[in-house]
């Protein structure tokens, strides 16, 4: 199950182009400008690490920027390194900060090369896919996983 996602004032810029402002909406408004931010990038080739960005790196050094926003979000699978935390609200909120997964080079082409050809996010099962990038590419080698965060 997906739930809602509460940003307020959070600022984005894809790929060096246009800052997108996301900000005051309610869940469902903010879920929607997640999937056209996450849209847009799938009109964009994979890009790698961007370190011109403010924010690089948010996960890891070296990490691949191509998905800023996850098209899994919000994944709730702290087996990949996602968690849930308290926001200074006092909310509880999931947090993408420890995983390192859809921003190595190998994942991202490979989420990115089957989301692009797909009518994302309707024309996807987003649980079934994220399964199965997990079994081609985080069972096979969970030891360089652990590596990169707890598991």
């Amino acid at each position: 199950m997906r739930l809602p996602v509460f940003i307020v004032g959070l600022y984005i810029q894809l790929s060096g182009k246009d800052i997108i402002a996301i900000s005051d909406m309610g869940a469902g408004d903010e879920m929607d400008c997640i999937v056209r931010i996450v849209k847009a990038e799938l009109d964009s080739e994979p890009i790698g690490p961007n370190t011109d960005c403010a924010h690089y790196p948010c996960h890891h050094e070296g990490q691949d920027c191509t998905f800023c926003y996850c098209p899994f979000y919000p994944c709730n699978d702290t087996e990949i390194g996602g968690k849930d935390v308290v926001s200074k609200k006092g909310d509880v909120v999931w947090s993408c900060k420890d995983c390192h997964f859809l921003h190595t080079k190998e994942v991202t082409e490979y989420v990115h090369s089957k989301l692009r050809d797909s009518d994302y996010p309707e024309g996807v099962d987003l649980d079934a896919l994220l399964r199965e990038v997990k079994d081609r590419f985080f069972y096979p080698d969970v030891e360089r996983w652990s590596k990169m965060q707890v598991i």
